[in-house]
């Protein structure tokens, strides 16, 4: 289609109240015949209530992985609305972005390992280091519940000794002197 009545199908397609909006657009017609004025135009008539401080507010409220969300998507969630907070360095920057990491991940053997970490040194935590045990842990979980639906009878040394703690109780109980 020519460019310059692609104009025309953005306007018939956000009808009515595109239409309004359309009508109140200062464009020159060389610029009603550009699309991407004309959708630059509609953007900016939608107001953009975005400052880095906002984009920092919701930085720190509550940011946690969701969870069916993997870590590759919470690394691209996350690193946009960094980007959106605007610190004044770049170090501010990948400090924070760490630590919202490590607080957002919903896996506690990431953050249990991250806690073995250093801050300098050759085991220093890094942004990419946490990213990596993410993914690796997210790999090892797969591989389990795919093991798991092959196999309804796999247990996991946690589930063993939680079964075994439940026998040693019951069997503690009948040794106890007021039973």
């Amino acid at each position: 289609m020519d460019e310059e009545l692609q104009y025309n199908k953005i306007v018939l397609m956000l009808g009515d109240i595109g239409l309004k909006k359309w009508q109140k657009f200062n464009l020159s017609a060389d610029d009603r015949k550009d699309p991407a004025k004309v959708f630059k135009a509609y953007r900016d008539s939608l107001g953009n209530d975005i400052s880095f401080r906002t984009a920092r507010s919701t930085l720190y409220r509550n940011f946690q992985q969701g969870k069916s969300e993997t870590i590759h998507e919470l690394d691209l969630r996350l690193s946009k609305l960094v980007d959106e907070c605007a610190f004044p360095t770049d170090e501010i920057k990948q400090h924070i972005k760490l630590d919202i990491l490590v607080h957002s991940t919903r896996y506690y053997e990431v953050k249990r390992w991250c806690n073995t970490q250093e801050d300098t040194g050759e085991h220093k935590l890094t942004y990419d280091g946490v990213l990596k045990r993410a993914k690796e842990h997210e790999a090892a979980v797969r591989e389990y519940k795919k093991m798991a639906e092959d196999n309804p009878t796999l247990t996991t040394a946690y589930m063993e000794t939680k079964q075994q703690v439940a026998v040693d109780a019951i069997h503690s109980k009948g040794k106890h002197p007021r039973h």
